[in-house]
Order: structure tokens, then sequence, then C-alpha cells
């Protein structure tokens, strides 16, 4: 488990560099370019959607209203979807007294039909679609878990950790140092990047032992990414 500061300073033992030569403010970006590689990895690889990003303070779930007479429903417009990659899982209430979630089935090859209360979902784009109409309003009647954008790392950073796995923080600073090494041709550049794919399986490896009973042999099942 390391710290952003320890992190850059891995990159730098990799590269050979110092803050004057690599500087802090292109090493963030190299950092926040490669946490967004290994994340795009982890979605293929969690099947059972189990990660997020411990940086965040909230849960990566959130609500929205539902309104009679309305079918499908714009993501965009809550603040706390704007940074959405993927949805997994949608439950709605099934009246507007109820308290109790119901999950639905997603299917993305209905026409929406009829009023009362939706049992299918559909996805376009960041918009929701239901089979069938709600005919009653409720609040917070739609919970949506998803998976979202890592937090940004920031030059301020210091004594935070990044939020992917801990054991792969040094994949971070391996990807960062291999951009620096290319950009600049160095002769280490290839060994860098054999170091990473060899990381790159064990991450694998890592985030499919987090799905208990899943048989591996099967491949990932596929995530909407939206």
């Amino acid at each position: 488990m390391s710290t952003v500061t320890e992190i850059k300073q891995i990159v730098h033992d990799i590269v050979d560099t110092s803050p004057s030569t690599f500087t802090d403010a292109r090493m963030v970006r190299g950092l926040n370019k490669a946490q967004d590689k290994i994340v795009n990895l982890i979605i293929q690889k969690d099947t059972l959607n189990q990660w997020d990003d411990t940086a965040y303070t909230d849960l990566n779930e959130g609500y929205v209203n539902i309104v009679s007479g309305t079918y499908d429903y714009d993501l965009r417009e809550d603040e706390n979807f704007a940074n959405i990659l993927a949805v997994h899982k949608v439950y709605i209430l099934g009246s507007a007294t109820s308290t109790d979630y119901v999950e639905l089935e997603k299917d993305g090859k209905f026409s929406t039909t009829g009023t009362g209360v939706p049992t299918k979902y559909r996805l376009a784009g960041k918009t929701i679609v239901f089979d069938i109409t709600p005919n009653y309003n409720a609040t917070n009647g739609i919970k949506i878990q998803f998976t979202r954008i890592p937090s940004p790392i920031l030059t301020s950073d210091t004594t935070r950790e990044p939020g992917i796995p801990a054991t792969f923080h040094h994949l971070l600073a391996l990807m960062t140092a291999y951009d620096y090494a290319r950009a600049k041709r160095m002769d280490n550049k290839d060994d860098i990047l054999n170091e990473i794919e060899q990381e790159k399986i064990a991450l694998g490896l890592h985030i499919t032992k987090q799905d208990f009973n899943t048989n591996i042999g099967i491949s990932p099942e596929t995530v909407d990414s939206i």
C-alpha cells in the first residue's frame, strides 16, 4: 500500500529522474492516465461488480424519482451520476407507498407499452428506459448501482492512497514510468513494459479471486458502458 508521494518516488527510481527532470504536473497526468487503464482492466474482470474507488466517501449507488407518465430517465440530470462508467443493477419501488426495492431484469429488445409497474429496463446511452410506463410517483423510486470513474490524482495529493487495489499501486508507477521512458527513448523501456504485462496478469487473477464461487473458466459477463 503506497501513498501518492511514495508512488511518485517509485516512478523516479524506475526511470532515474527527479522533480526537476520529471515534473510533478507531468507525472500526475501520467498517473491519472495509468489509473484509468487499470480501472478499465478491473471492470473487465470484476464480474460481481465488487470494486469501487476507495477515495470516494459515498456509495457507488444513486437514486432517481419515479415520475408518473415518464418511462425514460436521463442519468445526466443528477450530479450523482455524472461520473458513471457502467450501470450494473436497477431497482424500483413498486408503488408510491412501497419501501422495498425490486431488482429489474435487463432486456434490450423490448418496446415500451402500457402503464403500470416496470418489470424490465434497457440502456440508451446514459438513459434508462422502462418496458412499462409508471403510473405512480415515488421519491427515490429508482435505485441504481454503478461503476464510476476513478477519483483523479491531484498535484496537491501527498498522503492519499489511490483507490485501486493496494497491491497494484506498483503497476500505477510502472505505467507512468513507461510512458516517460518511451517518450525519452530510454534503454529500459522494454524491461518496464515486460514487468507491466506481468502485473496486468496478476491483477486479473486478483480480481477474479474475489468472485468466490464464480467459475473462473467462464468468460466474464458483458458490462454495459455508458
